[in-house]
């Protein structure tokens, strides 16, 4: 019983000094642009020699600020509804599969946008000639907007194409569009300035650091002691 105690011992410890050891290694790669803009981003795939990999996951940020709307309705009714002013933001690469454990994309859109409600009066006048003033137009600024979306990469993917793994590098792509919504009014006119746009990717490798050499021999040690451990003795009648 105390060998048995004492084995469990020892493997326990090994495990926990294991999950102890857990780490993340990261990179973050920086991006700025004006109005649709995109770009490819290189990042360092992950060298099996470091440990034993658990997960992949993608951080993706995105702020958008400045730019100008101006909307100006040109119907003989009034219109009312909410826009949407911004920018809308994607991932994609030529190189490794961006997909999570369900097969979908690891990450959808990211929308760094600005709602808001208006109610303009009808066209007073200005006809199609685009006219932001008041009671029919209106003009917004735009101001810092932001947005974030996380996700996990499938094990099932971490070798596709150039993959994820190895001593090499590969490439993300992302790509930034303005944004600009106010619904399905047919009759209303509209005019942009472009908006300025900064963000940034982030990878993280969550995993396993390999045992360290001491580890390995206390664990060696113990299945030494134990072994040579003498049996228990059981006197018979």
């Amino acid at each position: 019983m105390i060998r048995k105690c004492f084995f469990f011992l020892c493997v326990l410890s090994i495990t926990l000094s294991q999950f102890a050891a857990a780490q993340m290694l990261t990179q973050t790669k920086y991006f700025t642009g004006s109005s649709n803009s995109n770009g490819t981003l290189t990042f360092n795939q992950f060298d099996r020699t470091t440990g034993h990999l658990k997960s992949i996951s993608i951080l993706f940020y995105l702020e958008t600020f400045g730019g100008r709307l101006i909307l100006d309705n040109d119907s003989t009714s009034s219109a009312s509804g909410i826009f949407e002013f911004g920018s809308c933001g994607s991932i994609g690469s030529n190189d490794v599969a961006l997909l999570n454990p369900s097969y979908s994309p690891c990450l959808g859109n990211v929308k760094a946008i600005h709602k808001q409600s208006f109610s303009l009066t009808a066209d007073n006048g200005d006809g199609l000639a685009l006219d932001s003033s008041t009671p029919d137009g209106l003009v917004f600024n735009g101001h810092p907007e932001i947005a974030a979306a996380t996700g996990f990469i499938g094990e099932t993917f971490w070798n596709i194409g150039k993959g994820f793994l190895g001593t090499s590098s590969f490439g993300i792509n992302y790509s930034v569009l303005q944004w600009v919504d106010y619904g399905p009014l047919a009759l209303m006119s509209y005019a942009v300035n472009p908006v300025n746009f900064e963000g940034f990717i982030t990878l993280i490798y969550t995993y396993q650091a390999a045992p360290e050499p001491a580890t390995l021999l206390f664990f060696g040690l113990s299945i030494a002691i134990v072994r040579i451990c003498p049996k228990p003795y059981s006197k018979r009648s």
